[in-house]
């Protein structure tokens, strides 16, 4: 009885689809966070905000997050920071600018490079997934063709 030439893993394969699906959510991801940045940047009315909390989670990888509070037309409105990093960028108390949508001043951002940019990185992680998907993929076609007589 013949035996049956050795297929390639199909891990490579399902871990190349997985992969596929991460980096369109990350692209996804990527596209809202610039067009929210873009229309707050194109449109957006620059306010003062106060950080009024500023707490470190505890966890794996300690970040810094911000709680700003700004003043709308006598209204007091709170927002957090989308870009954590690990180091205190802001002071309690501290003076910040603060962009929002003049139609709605909840939907607001800090007024900095890396909270405007924060599309940037999640596209990164897009090509980057994209990337590892590719390889997962050449890798399976690889073993695929080595298995063949």
């Amino acid at each position: 009885m013949p035996r049956n030439p050795p297929v390639a893993p199909r891990w490579l394969l399902y871990s190349s689809i997985v992969l596929l699906a991460v980096a369109v959510f990350f692209a996804a991801q990527a596209w809202q966070a610039f067009r929210f940045a873009d229309a707050l940047r194109r449109a957006g009315v620059r306010a003062e905000g106060t950080v009024v909390d500023v707490s470190r989670p505890g966890g794996r990888y300690p970040s810094t997050v911000y709680t700003v509070e700004y003043t709308v037309r006598r209204t007091r409105y709170q927002l957090t920071n989308q870009f954590t990093t690990n180091d205190q960028r802001h002071r309690l108390d501290e003076r910040v600018r603060v962009l929002y949508a003049p139609a709605s001043p909840q939907v607001a951002m800090l007024d900095e490079a890396l909270e405007r940019n924060v599309w940037a990185v999640k596209a990164f992680l897009s090509v980057a997934t994209l990337a590892f998907s590719g390889l997962f993929y050449k890798g399976y076609r690889a073993a695929g063709k080595a298995s063949t007589p």
